[in-house]
């Protein structure tokens, strides 16, 4: 393949999201944000985030007199028509190092966040990512983080990609998801997050039927008006935390750090733009080999 393939696709896609998706939602009801991987000495990879960035973002939020709640909590609050300035903090798969690099500094200012989990790696190291795999939260920690407030939320049983299986098991993946994190926190698991970001109206739909209420939507955010979907943009591994405060505001005004959090989804696990993952794998070694000089 051209390797100018490579380097064009990305521009060009830049160039229309900034002009197309550079902006907030005007449907939007409450910001959020979606982290992975939180790491003292992040790499290259886009779902790395800086602890130190994340912590100076915490500290921000705080000065600011805004509020991180949990999904559930912003969805019951909207119920009652709050005024309250809130906002949403996520994290998808339920990785150790949340709990590690994270947790505590929304913990000093008592906020909450929602951490959606992949309850069949609890403990165990994730079998999907394109560089180290990753340990995830195990039963204890878990149950330690729901004690204190934080919502836990279901990342489905094995990181599926969920619209693309049949019917009986994507019940499976919702179903024991569902009851193993319940079992582990002794609360209901209320809110999910799609794995790769992918659903459809079938796969929220059996969502439902099995008991979920509301849904963090990484993409696809505009193919939604249900009132239990919240729509929530990526923290990059490049993000600083006054982009973040930026990403959070409710403005239709154009935002290029909205524009490339949109533009960066398309590149998640499990999208067509996931082929060029060799590539990337490419600019880890550099970044790497650069690291030992």
């Amino acid at each position: 393949m051209n390797p100018l393939i490579f380097v064009a696709a990305p521009f060009i896609s830049g160039i229309f999201g900034t002009v197309i998706f550079g902006k907030h939602s005007s449907k939007t009801r409450i910001p959020g944000l979606l982290f992975h991987t939180v790491l003292a000495d992040p790499e290259l990879n886009l779902s790395h985030f800086s602890s130190s960035t994340f912590c100076k973002f915490v500290n921000l939020v705080h000065e600011l007199q805004l509020t991180p709640v949990t999904i559930s909590h912003a969805a019951e609050q909207n119920e009652y028509g709050s005024n309250q300035k809130r906002l949403l903090i996520t994290f998808d798969d339920g990785l150790e190092n949340i709990n590690s690099n994270a947790i505590e500094c929304l913990n000093k200012f008592n906020f909450k966040s929602t951490i959606f989990c992949v309850s069949g790696f609890t403990g165990k190291k994730s079998a999907w990512d394109v560089y180290n795999q990753t340990m995830h939260l195990n039963a204890s920690e878990i149950r330690s983080i729901s004690d204190n407030g934080h919502e836990i939320g279901s990342h489905t049983h094995t990181h599926a990609n969920l619209t693309n299986l049949a019917v009986k098991d994507l019940i499976e993946e919702l179903r024991t998801s569902k009851r193993v994190l319940e079992d582990i926190t002794g609360k209901e698991v209320k809110s999910i997050s799609f794995p790769h970001g992918s659903w459809n109206q079938r796969v929220w739909n059996t969502a439902r039927n099995e008991g979920y209420k509301y849904a963090s939507l990484y993409r696809g955010h505009y193919r939604s008006n249900d009132p239990g979907h919240f729509p929530v943009l990526s923290a990059g591994r490049f993000d600083s935390e006054k982009m973040l405060l930026e990403k959070m505001r409710l403005s239709t005004q154009f935002s290029p750090s909205i524009a490339f959090s949109k533009i960066a989804s398309q590149f998640a696990k499990g999208t067509p733009l996931w082929r060029f993952r060799k590539n990337y794998d490419l600019l880890q070694d550099l970044n790497k080999d650069n690291k030992k000089k």
